[in-house]
């Protein structure tokens, strides 16, 4: 829970309308109104909307004075909560978008206005945002976005709130809850996307401000603590039913092609349909099946309704003052992504939250608090902690193994590996197709005998690789051991939880006779 808040002083309404919107929210609006009521800045008018809650949302909502409360469809998203909101409520200069699970401090709408009087250009401004459970935990200082549509924080896996991002600083995006956003500005760039009712809509949100040339800032010095309820997966999502990766995924793709230009266009579908035809392979090799649906769903959502996405990207052309080039300084890095990820894997590794859960989601989930050393550092930060892992360091001795092991194969003078029962690296993926096709038709080739099956499967990796046979062969039999020990460690956390027994089974799984065996005289069969 949050701090408990103390009331303060109240001042002259300011001219903000508040706007929170609720759904199944009772478990955290008691604090989150008692927050908003602590604020040092007294708001011109509070609309609150209950999308259609079953729990004792709606009476709550009821209790707080002078207030105007809507009752909305359940099926009805963020963005329709607060257009409605709008239509129901005099028109004021700013908005305070605020969640049912969002508990501001009592300054943070008066650091946010402070700001604004200070930056003429800043037109969305958010707080930072902060653990509901453990305040101590960074969630947010301000969003933005890769060139593949991954939403980035720019922040450690549980990152500790030391003040090391209390700087304030224009951002591409900033969350929606604890948002004061300029009226008049909302309105210029369309608002919320109501085809984005969950997930994605605040990244949406500040890109179509940056765009449309207005400031996009955040302001640590206003606070919220934040559950994120729905993202977490703690409350359901009605108005995008389905699993929370699938609806995510979906709403990058659609977010990161209506905001792409033409020639940015052309290039992006090309790359994100063979790059998620290579996910849903590799998820189904790995028996990740719903993965594999939740990506298939993702792409079909977006692609499958063209007239659709063609409306979103004339409304924000309509509104964009600013061209892709000016904002690149406002975009993530592809080293900012691999560093995620590479924290992501060691955690996944190590037996902690698998790739596509809350975490991918760019979300930390509810985890408890860790080593404070562990939370900080940057980049080395995230290399320490997975050098940490007993788990990665049992991979990296299992790889030192698997290249004793293979010492006969190495070709150094020519940079392949030889011998054994090894293709000849002369080979290609036409002439694995071609000789895997063959072998069924006898009566062309003068035999009876099919090829081996996983001359096929050969044949697939190599063409993903360009038609490299003598690569997919190196990576095959060079990762084949820690591979194994890393599926069978990941395999075992199914059946006991006590890692020490895991990395036991991994290692024992991995160095078994007949794999090590089949590898030194290089049978890809086995």
């Amino acid at each position: 829970m949050p701090p408990r808040i103390r009331a303060a002083k109240v001042r002259p309404s300011v001219d903000v309308t508040v706007v929170l919107v609720a759904h199944d929210g009772a478990r955290w609006l008691p604090a989150a109104l008692a927050a908003l009521a602590a604020s040092t800045e007294r708001p011109a008018q509070i609309v609150l909307v209950d999308t259609g809650s079953q729990d004792a949302t709606a009476a709550l909502l009821r209790a707080v004075p002078d207030a105007v409360v809507l009752t909305l469809p359940r099926t009805d998203g963020f963005g329709a909560a607060v257009a409605a909101a709008l239509a129901a409520s005099p028109t004021t200069t700013w908005l305070w978008l605020l969640h049912d699970d969002c508990a501001p401090a009592p300054t943070a709408l008066e650091a946010l206005l402070e700001q604004a009087a200070d930056r003429p250009l800043a037109a969305l401004l958010g707080p930072k945002v902060l653990d509901w459970e453990d305040p101590r935990i960074l969630v947010e200082v301000g969003l933005t976005v890769d060139g593949g549509g991954h939403r980035e924080t720019g922040l450690e896996r549980k990152e500790y709130d030391q003040g090391q991002h209390d700087e304030v600083r224009e951002v591409l995006a900033v969350g929606t809850a604890g948002a004061l956003v300029l009226r008049s500005a909302y309105d210029q760039v369309g608002g919320l996307d109501l085809a984005l009712p969950v997930f994605r809509d605040d990244l949406d949100l500040g890109w179509k401000f940056t765009a449309a040339g207005h400031q996009v800032v955040v302001v640590p010095a206003a606070v919220v603590h934040h559950a994120r309820a729905a993202t977490t997966g703690r409350r359901s999502t009605d108005a995008a039913p389905g699993s929370l990766a699938g609806t995510d995924r979906k709403n990058a793709l659609y977010v990161l092609l209506a905001h792409a230009t033409r020639v940015q266009l052309l290039a992006l579908l090309p790359r994100l349909l063979v790059a998620s035809l290579l996910r849903i392979i590799g998820l189904l090799l790995t028996r990740q099946v719903p993965g594999a649906r939740d990506e298939l769903f993702a792409v079909g959502g977006v692609l499958g309704r063209p007239g659709r996405l063609r409306a979103a990207r004339s409304v924000r052309r309509s509104s964009r003052r600013v061209s892709a080039e000016e904002l690149k300084p406002l975009m993530a890095s592809g080293a900012a992504r691999v560093r995620a990820r590479v924290g992501a894997l060691g955690d996944w590794v190590s037996g902690g939250a698998a790739p596509g859960t809350s975490s991918a989601l760019g979300d930390p989930g509810p985890e408890g608090p860790e080593d404070i050393a562990d939370m900080t550092g940057g980049g080395s930060g995230a290399l320490r902690r997975l050098l940490q892992r007993p788990s990665v360091l049992l991979i990296i001795g299992l790889s030192c193994v698997a290249l004793i092991a293979e010492r006969s194969l190495l070709g150094f003078s020519g940079g392949a590996l030889v011998g054994g029962r090894l293709l000849s690296p002369a080979l290609g993926a036409s002439d694995l197709w071609s000789a895997y096709v063959n072998s069924w038709h006898p009566s062309s080739v003068g035999s009876s005998t099919p090829a081996p099956p996983y001359l096929a499967v050969l044949a697939l990796l190599s063409t993903v690789l360009l038609g490299k046979v003598g690569l997919t062969v190196e990576l095959l039999l060079l990762g084949s051991v820690p591979l194994a020990a890393l599926t069978a460690y990941y395999a075992a956390g199914q059946v006991v939880t006590h890692r020490y027994l895991r990395l036991w089974a991994a290692a024992t799984w991995a160095l078994l006779p007949v794999a090590t065996g089949g590898i030194a005289t290089g049978r890809l069969d086995v």
